[in-house]
């Protein structure tokens, strides 16, 4: 009796340059997934973000392609239309999944699937949009309720990523399926001897370590949380805050943090892959974005105990311990660094926090066995 070989899933989002939050998220499902029944296959529009997972990717069986489309918008979506279209014909691909938060992106991969006979087009939202995009904003809400058209499955991580993806109609009638974005939740068990190495490798034994993780990008506010720390200095010349992550505006924070004459106090880690001991060497997590969907680095921040502050736009879904803290953007760098002077670091505390994120349901497991369900329906 011949083998039954594993269902190949094409896993395509809208590519920024930058390994971030949604492909973390993706490789995160794959690695844990059955391989016996599912494959992954990773598509980008130009060049892949998963290039710094392509080793392991290809190990466990998985591939990458990049469709390479350049030039103005116009020529770059017939490029997209045609090598996508024959991607998916040549592979025979009968489930499709689309991770993005860009509606018009994720329409478009849809047309094109649709027209490439796919059986099961799955559309998933990671983002709550940016609000500052008024008249984008209002021709996706004309062309809002042809995403059913197209799609079969509709996924989201949060309720603000299901409104800025899908219609009213279709949030009411329960079509929407929340898939919680998971994490491997005893990876980020606190550890103090680990805190200790790392801080003692960073020259940070003895600092009130601030930190963030994520793309170096406008939404992400990075600006404006070293304004914070300019702040935090008067009230407290021991703090530091350390960036973990790369992106566009990397350079024009370095400058930044050079002109406001704070470069020893600025630390730029780049893309790293110990994310869980970066954060337990940390001693206040903070987030200033200006639009998120649901940020897994949140939820990892709190399975390792730390004191969480986030931006007021940040979904309250987010909170899943008494640790966590929401400021409104409205409020001056000033009032920032005052409420996070004003947190008292209990470092005892931050051992068994890993488990309330397991009971919560944002286990890595949990997250795979509901998105299993979807692939098999």
């Amino acid at each position: 009796m011949e083998e039954k070989k594993p269902i190949r899933i094409l896993q395509i989002n809208a590519g920024s340059k930058k390994y971030g939050g949604v492909s973390a998220m993706t490789y995160e499902i794959y690695k844990n997934i059955d391989k016996t029944k599912f494959q992954f296959d990773f598509v980008s529009p130009e060049k892949t973000t998963f290039e710094i997972k392509r080793e392991e990717i290809e190990k466990m069986g998985g591939r990458i392609f990049e469709l390479d489309t350049k030039g103005n918008i116009l020529k770059r979506k017939i490029e997209l239309f045609v090598r996508l279209r024959k991607l998916i014909k040549q592979e025979k691909y009968q489930i499709i999944h689309i991770n993005s938060g860009v509606f018009s992106y994720n329409l478009e991969v849809a047309i094109i699937a649709k027209l490439a006979h796919v059986k099961k087009i799955i559309i998933h939202s990671h983002s709550a949009g940016n609000p500052n995009r008024l008249a984008k904003k209002t021709i996706e809400k004309i062309t809002k309720p042809f995403i059913k058209l197209f799609g079969t499955d509709f996924l989201t991580c949060s309720n603000e990523a299901s409104k800025n993806m899908y219609t009213d109609k279709m949030i009411k009638s329960n079509e929407i399926i929340t898939i919680p974005n998971g994490i491997e939740t005893e990876k980020f068990e606190y550890n103090e001897k680990t805190r200790n190495e790392y801080r003692k490798t960073l020259n940070i034994e003895n600092k009130i370590v601030l930190g963030t993780v994520g793309r170096l990008s406008e939404e992400k506010n990075q600006k404006f949380m070293i304004d914070i720390l300019k702040e935090l200095l008067k009230l407290n010349d021991n703090a530091i805050l350390m960036l973990v992550g790369d992106g566009d505006i990397k350079q024009q924070l370095q400058e930044y943090v050079k002109k406001m004459d704070i470069e020893d106090k600025v630390l730029f880690l780049g893309l790293r892959e110990d994310i869980e001991n970066l954060l337990m060497c940390m001693d206040i997590f903070i987030m200033t974005s200006t639009y998120e969907g649901l940020p897994v680095v949140g939820i990892e921040a709190q399975a390792s105990g730390l004191p969480v502050i986030l931006s007021d736009v940040i979904t309250q879904e987010v909170k899943l311990t008494d640790k966590v803290k929401y400021i409104s953007l409205q409020e001056s760098p000033e009032k920032w660094a005052q409420e996070i002077n004003n947190i008292e670091i209990k470092e005892n505390e931050r051992k068994d926090a890993y488990k309330i994120i397991q009971e919560r349901g944002f286990d890595i497991k949990e997250t795979v066995r509901r998105t299993e369900e979807i692939y098999l329906k």
